[in-house]
């Protein structure tokens, strides 16, 4: 394996982690909006409906 397609290799590795990191970041970052948002609306519809 010569050092060229090592480099290119250790690269492709490094950008696929780091794609596969960031989409984690941003998924629990929705999720984590969507909850607040779904608690929000329980608190403030909850009691006048009842």
């Amino acid at each position: 394996m010569s050092e060229g397609n090592f480099f290119g290799f250790y690269l492709f590795v490094w950008l696929c982690m780091g794609l596969i990191y960031i989409s984690g970041l941003v998924l629990g970052l929705l999720s984590t909006v969507i909850a607040l948002l779904g608690v929000a609306v329980l608190i403030t519809y909850s009691p006048q409906n009842i």
